[in-house]
């Protein structure tokens, strides 16, 4: 706060003055809560799945953090170079981008989600503000490394050097209106699952947003009494890393979540999606649909390493969990434009952890059954 107030401007001590009565508030709601994860901990304001899907942190978030800081953790590297630009899809409280950041040397992180009309989504957008300004005040002005004042957290041999800046943003990103989005296949899904009252009601959807833009809409507005507005992701915006961890638990994830990767990543970038498999139609459908969208795919079952060690809250491990499966991780870049920074191996980008090219002849679906074991 002083560092935000020593640098003068009305609109920027109100902004400042803001944030901090909001990260005040959440306080009080949603205490702030320590997550371990590869030997690294980060603290962070956290919910539970009864506050809402996007309020709490997932057991596959910490999972992930756990592979982007071992077996990834060169090819991230790689990815961002000094000054690379990685998004965070569904960040919910930001767990997944801000370890990058912090952790990882990730120079630039833009964290997204979604504000829908429930007041559930302008809380997910204040919390993750607010885990952002937590964030940045465990590290120094300039850098990625922790601050004086932050705790050691086991940040031996964590960051980058220590004249890299690190530039942390919050927007907003509504999958359906995406450009190249397929809301037609979407209403079919949802109707295929049995989901009369959503494929009726994004069938009104359609209807009355024929004449909007598609990223038009997600003007960023908080909820009602909220005393923040987030700006909507650009769409010109694209990235040398995207992620997204346990975003796929509903059809419009499966369905919308591929064309979004495949607009948003820069060419020569690498996605990396992780999530426990719940439906496996879903996730054929996924895979299917990010190779419809031009990308190279990888995947491969993957056991958790982290619910024995982890303290998430046990309705969100449960979720994770009583599907009765494991992890899904899913490697992904453009076929037009590939990632320099995979293993050198025509069999795929990481052939030693399983992770091979997904071909026509590969069965998606015992692919997908492999989690079963894990």
């Amino acid at each position: 706060r002083e560092r935000y107030l020593s640098r003068g401007g009305r609109g920027l001590r109100r902004a400042a003055a803001v944030v901090w009565a909001m990260a005040a508030a959440l306080a009080e709601r949603w205490p702030a809560r320590e997550f371990s994860a590869a030997g690294h901990t980060l603290t962070l304001h956290d919910g539970s799945v009864g506050d809402g899907v996007g309020l709490g942190t997932w057991l596959g978030a910490l999972e992930l953090c756990a592979v982007l800081s071992g077996e990834l953790r060169h090819a991230l590297e790689v990815a961002l170079g000094r000054d690379g630009a990685l998004l965070e899809l569904g960040a919910g409280t930001g767990l997944v981008g801000l370890f990058a950041a912090r952790h990882l040397g990730a120079p630039n992180v833009v964290l997204t989600d979604y504000v829908g009309d429930d007041t559930a989504g302008g809380g997910v957008m204040e919390m993750l503000t607010a885990n952002a300004e937590l964030t940045r005040g465990m590290m120094s002005p300039r850098t990625g490394e922790p601050s004086a004042a932050a705790e050691d957290g086991g940040d031996e041999g964590g960051g980058r050097a220590a004249d890299v800046d690190v530039c942390i943003e919050v927007a907003t990103l509504d999958w359906r209106r995406h450009e190249g989005v397929d809301l037609d296949t979407l209403k079919v899904m949802l109707e295929f699952s049995g989901d009369d009252d959503a494929a009726a009601a994004l069938e009104n959807e359609m209807a009355q947003g024929s004449s909007d833009s598609r990223d038009s809409s997600c003007d960023g507005s908080a909820r009602e009494g909220s005393v923040l507005e987030w700006h909507a992701l650009a769409p010109s915006r694209r990235f040398e890393v995207v992620l997204a961890a346990e975003c796929i638990y509903e059809w419009p994830g499966a369905v919308c979540l591929p064309a979004v990767i495949a607009g948003r990543l820069a060419p020569g970038g690498a996605a990396v999606v992780l999530n426990a498999v719940r439906q496996i139609a879903m996730f054929e459908t996924f895979l299917a649909g990010l190779r419809s969208e031009g990308l190279r795919v990888a995947a491969a079952a993957r056991n958790s390493t982290q619910f024995a060690k982890s303290d998430v809250a046990g309705a969100h491990a449960a979720t994770a969990r009583s599907s009765g499966s494991g992890f899904l991780l899913v490697l992904c870049d453009r076929a037009d434009a590939p990632f320099a920074g995979w293993q050198d191996d025509q069999r795929g980008p990481v052939p030693d952890a399983g992770l091979l090219w997904i071909t026509d002849e590969t069965d998606l679906t015992a692919l997908i059954e492999g989690t079963q074991a894990c």
